[in-house]
């Protein structure tokens, strides 16, 4: 719905029926995770990171109004399971507000992504799961879920804060 042909979609990975709809709908997907993402010899913590100069210069290079949204995925699921920390998701969060570009997250994995924030990120190991996902939650314009990769559900939903967006 909001992509046209042209524009250029920032991610810190793609899952694959993702990316194809993003193309049919003649976007361009761009994978802006940290260095550090696909080294198997490395053991960064939170190798889901999105890499905000990366993306900010993609956003310079193709201009805000040919990126129609900014995609962060909670669990990074072609990658292994990786996931990105609270502290990324707030600096990409401001980024995109930088530039008037909505954030939108995948939380089809999000109750794994946090609970591995707190485990790896010192300011969470106190809060709960719920807690977690609710803080990520509240820095998404638009938030969506497969219910795909739970073991008895099917279906999905999609929620935004943003009453035009609705």
């Amino acid at each position: 719905m909001f992509i046209k042909e042209g524009h250029v979609i920032s991610m810190n990975y793609h899952f694959t029926t993702t990316k194809v709809h993003f193309e049919l709908a003649g976007g361009q997907v761009l994978e802006l995770c940290i260095d550090e993402t696909l080294n198997t010899e490395n053991n960064h913590p939170f190798k889901g990171n999105m890499d905000p100069e990366k993306l900010k210069e993609a956003i310079r290079k193709y201009g805000s109004e040919r990126v129609p949204f900014v995609r962060m995925e909670a669990e990074t699921n072609l990658i292994r399971g990786q996931p990105f920390s609270m502290e990324n998701l707030r600096i990409i969060k401001k980024t995109c507000d930088g530039y008037g570009t909505p954030l939108v997250l995948d939380g089809s994995m999000i109750d794994w992504n946090a609970y591995l924030i707190k485990q790896r990120e010192s300011d969470y190991r106190n809060k709960s799961v719920a807690e977690i996902v609710r803080e990520m939650c509240s820095y998404a314009d638009i938030f969506y879920a497969s219910a795909r990769k739970a073991p008895c559900a099917r279906g999905g939903f999609i929620a935004t804060n943003n009453n035009k967006v609705f």
